[in-house]
């Protein structure tokens, strides 16, 4: 049977933070973090530490981190996001950095494979 692309969890369901060994993976932890910047209404803040981590190591895992930090910036509404001081123009902005940066035109479908 063929490897399966590590993007492949649909929408729902959640990325692991815990490796096999019980030990938090750094990607986790960037997840973690991520998601309660945005708890918090501290999405610019979140969204500047993700494009730093992607910087330094633009991987798989943490492709997959900024996907599910985008999908999750999706599902507030317009209110609770310009109470943020975020727009949905920014998160399609963000997300075409997340194509240039890794080479996939079509991002969000190659996450769902």
């Amino acid at each position: 049977m063929p490897l399966k692309n590590p993007l492949q969890q649909g929408q729902d369901t959640p990325l692991k933070v815990l490796d096999d060994t019980g030990a938090l993976k750094e990607e986790g932890f960037l997840l973690y973090r991520l998601k309660r910047l945005v708890r918090e209404g501290r999405i610019n803040e979140g969204e500047n530490i993700l494009f730093n981590e992607i910087e330094d190591a633009p991987t798989i895992p943490n492709l997959r981190v900024a996907l599910n930090f985008y999908d999750s910036l999706k599902k507030l509404d317009d209110k609770t996001l310009e109470g943020y001081d975020f727009s949905r123009e920014e998160i399609e902005e963000g997300i075409n950095q997340l194509k240039v940066i890794y080479k996939i035109e079509n991002i969000e479908e190659f996450a769902r494979e």
